[in-house]
């Protein structure tokens, strides 16, 4: 039997509803799906067939031991999904400058390396922006992130923060759309589109994630929008199991803010999205 190690973190040893739902798709081709937790050290990594990156949901919070981790499945020559140097390149967000510089439409970004102070409220006149956001390059579900307008950037005292980003920081243009638009996350299996999901914040808040109580909802945008997204997908030259890109939609246009290719929930709701992850795994 063919066995696949879905690799999961300490908090999630059970693998999300979604990836159990997976898991049940490839127990009816007759593969094995285990849930495995990457910093456990008991783990023979060598008893799998394949290994795929799922719910590693602290790697941020442990970017070297994760980064020794994936030089680990190297030597082993596990075969893992997404690539390895796919993964290792996505966990920092400057990645983004990358796709940035090759023309794709974005959030308006700026990017500053580690111990970098500089002044919030200049930065937001020089580009003429009315709201940012703060986030570190390694983060997860807006860790350590802010969002600030005018006042708040005047007002921000870089050393009061006690803010933890040794790896830089990145300072977008905040689009207030966000609100009424909400933010798109478009799911790709094997670079084929399946399907998207609409996230709104709760009333006051930015964050669209669940944990800070926003909602989603599966909804097919335009067909101009997946074209968008597919000319971020063309980006990448590698073979991908799972892509997730996520941005904002103003107008008829699709400004990218995040290609998510290590651990992203991929709102697989029901078994048909099920199904269309393990057709592409085996295709």
């Amino acid at each position: 039997m063919v066995t696949i190690g879905f690799v999961t973190s300490k908090d999630y040893p059970l693998l999300t509803p979604g990836d159990q739902l997976i898991a049940q798709a490839f127990s009816h081709h007759g593969i094995s799906v285990v849930p495995t937790v990457w910093t456990d050290g008991q783990v023979d990594w060598k008893a799998f067939d394949y290994l795929v990156i799922r719910s590693c949901w602290d790697y941020h919070l442990k970017l070297k031991a994760f980064h020794q981790w994936l030089d680990q499945m190297a030597k082993l020559k596990a075969v893992v999904y997404n690539p390895l140097i796919v993964i290792k390149e996505n966990s920092n967000k400057r990645y983004l400058k990358g796709l940035q510089e090759a023309g794709l439409c974005m959030v308006p970004s700026l990017w500053y390396p580690s111990g970098s102070q500089p002044d919030l409220l200049e930065v937001m006149r020089e580009n003429q922006w009315q709201e940012i956001i703060l986030k570190p390059n390694v983060g997860a579900t807006a860790y350590q992130t802010f969002k600030l307008d005018l006042a708040g950037a005047e007002k921000f005292n870089w050393n009061a923060q006690n803010l933890l980003y040794p790896h830089g920081f990145i300072i977008q243009q905040f689009i207030p759309e966000i609100f009424d638009n909400g933010e798109w996350s478009h799911m790709f299996f094997g670079k084929k589109y399946s399907h998207s999901v609409l996230k709104k914040a709760k009333s006051g808040d930015f964050r669209v994630q669940s944990t800070f109580g926003g909602k989603s909802r599966i909804l097919r945008p335009d067909e101009k929008i997946i074209e968008a997204a597919y000319e971020v997908l063309d980006y990448y030259q590698e073979d991908l199991l799972y892509t997730r890109i996520d941005g904002i939609q103003i107008g008829q246009k699709f400004y990218l803010m995040e290609v998510e290719l290590i651990e992203p929930e991929l709102f697989v709701f029901d078994e048909i999205v099920a199904n269309t992850f393990v057709s592409a795994f085996m295709s």
